[in-house]
């Protein structure tokens, strides 16, 4: 068909016959065009880049690089104008790509030791058993132990070490005592055991 027309005189009915034959050739053998994809986003805009509004249908030039919001200012004309990056894209099409604002730092987990707060120490919750004699020491614990919220500090003293010596058994197995320790050397040091009672 192209050669008839390169070989004769072509007249403007034989090459629009032509244009037709062909058009209906490629509709038989080309591949279809695929559907245009929407741009992917990627685009990121500096200063001075060229950039597309397209709810105002205005190409602008960017003079200030987005914030942490995502946040712009452009210049087209005279008139400066905060826009968001999802407001704008390349001249190419391109989407801007948007801010990821940093997640909040979890919380520092609060540390879950066996050491429980410390507490203040008052005459309400202090216990002095010098010269108690380690029987009548237990029943005074008891009591006490049974009546306290809290740390409980325990004065037993040095001495022969018999009564601190029991204080501390008794206080092992009570089912209320969760830990026990010597106290702070400014609250006595060893003559003195801090228990520490469950709820």
């Amino acid at each position: 068909m192209i050669r008839e027309l390169q070989r004769g005189p072509a007249t403007a009915q034989a090459v629009q016959q032509a244009t037709g034959e062909l058009n209906q050739i490629a509709a038989h053998h080309l591949p279809k065009t695929a559907p245009k994809l929407p741009p992917k986003p990627g685009f990121r805009p500096q200063v001075g880049s060229r950039v597309r509004i397209p709810r105002l249908g205005q190409t602008a030039e960017v003079i200030s690089g987005p914030d942490e919001d995502g946040d712009l200012t452009v210049r087209f004309g005279q008139m400066k104008l905060t826009v968001n990056l999802l407001e704008i894209e390349s001249l190419q099409g391109e989407k801007a790509e948007p801010v990821v604002k940093p997640k909040p730092a979890p919380p520092a987990p609060t540390q879950e030791s066996s050491d429980p707060a410390p507490a203040i120490r008052t005459s309400q919750n202090t216990l002095d058993l010098r010269g108690s004699r380690v029987a009548d020491a237990e029943l005074t614990l008891e009591r006490v132990i049974a009546n306290t919220q809290g740390p409980l500090w325990i004065i037993h003293g040095h001495g022969t070490g018999k009564l601190r010596q029991g204080v501390q058994a008794f206080l092992t197995q009570h089912p209320r005592v969760q830990q026990h320790e010597f106290a702070a050397q400014a609250d006595g040091g060893s003559g003195v055991t801090v228990a520490y009672l469950a709820d």
